[in-house]
């Protein structure tokens, strides 16, 4: 991602609804697992806000391809491990060195996401998991992928595909961002229609950055025990067999 994107998102991520509440959704997801001194991995951590959210106590560790990001993220996380490297060619953390391995809207980036998904099977300890989560739906393309890097927007099947490619076990895989759904397509069906193909991640006004927060958050009491059939993103947790 370029660094002007990047500096974008430490501006505006920690206001804006679409990062508050795919942030809770993931906790309340993660919440059984977050035992004290769990070795927890973030992949692609960017700027550290999905770190800094989790409870105290655990041995946090982050990795990211751009020093910019890293030095957000290092402001934010004095105490991570972090390091700069590449997937998944230059994972610089060991085999069997992760009880939890987040991967949040990252694999999208990267061109061999069959050869990520393995690197990071690897990193597992045996029994250890991956929180996975990617945009979903290849007809919701737009210029907005293309300007933040995507590769690709998946559909659950190709999703499960490359998990069990890379020998993970399925434990729970669902699209999500479904209260929203109806809206995202209105929008970017205006874009089209208008030419006007803006940034999604602009911050949104006030009230309606509120509203959309308070309805994509409301997915967190129902995630952990179910699964949305249709959503503008996909979520997976996956296990390395013990």
């Amino acid at each position: 991602m370029k660094d002007e994107l990047i500096d974008q998102m430490e501006r505006v991520q920690r206001e804006h609804f679409w990062f508050r509440a795919r942030a809770i959704i993931l906790l309340r997801l993660m919440r059984p697992w977050l035992k004290p001194e769990l070795r927890v991995l973030d992949a692609g951590c960017g700027t550290g806000l999905l770190l800094a959210g989790l409870p105290k106590g655990l041995t946090l560790a982050g990795l990211d391809i751009s020093a910019r990001a890293l030095d957000h993220a290092v402001r934010r996380l004095p105490d991570a491990d972090l390091r700069q490297g590449a997937l998944p060619q230059a994972m610089p953390f060991g085999p069997g060195s992760q009880d939890l391995v987040l991967l949040t809207d990252v694999l999208e980036h990267i061109p061999d996401d069959a050869g990520t998904l393995r690197v990071l099977h690897d990193v597992l300890k045996p029994g250890g998991r991956l929180l996975l989560t990617v945009p979903a739906l290849p007809f919701l393309w737009t210029r907005h992928d293309e300007e933040h890097g995507h590769q690709r927007r998946y559909t659950r099947a190709q999703l499960e595909e490359r998990l069990l490619e890379a020998g993970f076990v399925v434990e729970k895989l669902s699209y999500y961002n479904c209260l929203l759904l109806p809206l995202v397509l209105g929008v970017r069906a205006m874009k089209k229609l208008t030419g006007r193909d803006g940034d999604d991640m602009e911050l949104p006004a006030p009230p309606l950055n509120t509203l959309l927060f308070q309805l994509f958050a409301l997915e967190r009491f129902w995630l952990p025990w179910a699964g949305f059939p249709v959503g503008v993103s996909l979520m997976a947790v996956a296990r390395r067999r013990g």
